[in-house]
């Protein structure tokens, strides 16, 4: 795909979107420049994992490239109530792969075979949907259990006592509010002034919340490539293990 920019009427109604703008092209471009490899099956044991990470990494690569692209597409037609929208679903793409990533990691670490046969289907099969149909199909991880995971790895990366466990989980909640029929799409389009409410898409525009919208896609856009990266260099486990 090729990259989206912000439009120039959505970079002048906040001076502090510039840099933002560029940094949102330099990320679509290294979107658009992923080459990503057929995934050959391996190991059926769970001892396989790289062919699985390999695909996991690569399925969530294209589903945040779009939602990146389109966010942005969304945020210049002032579809500002669509650009959450996608924006909520890339942060859930972001935090399903650092789930699996760490999950993995942490099942290996501890040698438990049973539980990263579960993980590794559940992440790679599961469905709610399937689930509630079909007893032998695993149903699919809750996406808060992957926000809060991601919360707390957001938390380790930066200094200690610098930053709460649960502050993605609260911007992912504050960008639910525009999702859900709710004050926030409510109120996005509308202004008030002497009594009367008028309700116009342009209003949008030059609120607060088209610079939080712009950068919560520059972090969730950079880390999801970096840590794809991760989870699709993780390699098959030697045959000894879990001995």
């Amino acid at each position: 795909m090729e990259p989206a920019e912000l439009a120039a009427h959505v970079i002048a109604s906040e001076p502090e979107l510039q840099q933002i703008a560029e940094d949102l092209h330099v990320i679509g471009g290294r979107f658009a420049s992923k080459a990503l490899n057929p995934v050959v099956r391996g190991d059926q044991t769970v001892r396989g994992l790289s062919w699985r990470c390999q695909a996991i990494a690569s399925a969530n690569l294209l589903r945040g490239e779009e939602l990146f692209r389109f966010a942005i597409l969304a945020i210049n037609e002032g579809a500002i109530v669509v650009a959450h929208v996608l924006t909520r679903a890339l942060d859930e793409t972001l935090s399903a792969v650092v789930f699996a990533r760490r999950r993995v990691e942490r099942a290996v670490r501890a040698k438990d075979a049973a539980k990263l046969e579960e993980l590794l289907n559940k992440i790679t099969a599961g469905s709610r949907f399937m689930a509630e149909r079909k007893a032998e199909h695993p149903a699919a991880y809750n996406v808060l259990s992957m926000v809060d995971e991601m919360g707390a790895y957001l938390a380790e990366l930066v200094p200690e006592g610098k930053a709460k466990s649960s502050l993605f989980r609260e911007d992912y909640e504050f960008v639910s509010e525009f999702v859900h029929p709710s004050i926030g799409s409510f109120s996005v389009y509308q202004t008030t002034k002497e009594g009367t409410t008028v309700f116009n898409r342009a209003v949008a525009l030059g609120r607060p919340s088209i610079a939080y919208l712009c950068s919560n896609l520059r972090m969730a856009g950079h880390l999801l490539i970096a840590e794809a990266e991760e989870l699709a260099g993780i390699n098959d486990l030697p045959l000894e293990w879990p001995g």
